[in-house]
């Protein structure tokens, strides 16, 4: 998802349109999704300590956050949706 943010980031092209969702529900569901996940290790990997040096290492980063982050804390923080209403 990292490496699919940094692309729609830098080419300006939706998420779902870089994987193929036609669905316009899903397809907002999944840009959202991605953004969600880009900002927040975007966020974590500027974080500075005291000493002005990166807190996180982004390939630290990103394994912790596979390890840790569970979809449901997704929905939680994000309040994404599963369902069309």
């Amino acid at each position: 998802m990292w490496d699919l943010s940094l692309l729609c980031k830098t080419t300006r092209v939706r998420p779902s349109e870089v994987v193929g969702i036609d669905d316009e529900w899903a397809a907002y569901q999944f840009d959202q999704a991605v953004m969600f996940v880009g900002r927040y290790i975007y966020a974590k990997a500027n974080e500075l300590g005291n000493d002005g040096k990166p807190l996180y290492d982004i390939d630290d980063l990103l394994s912790d956050i596979k390890q840790s982050v569970s979809i449901d804390e997704l929905r939680h923080v994000h309040g994404i949706s599963v369902e069309r209403r």
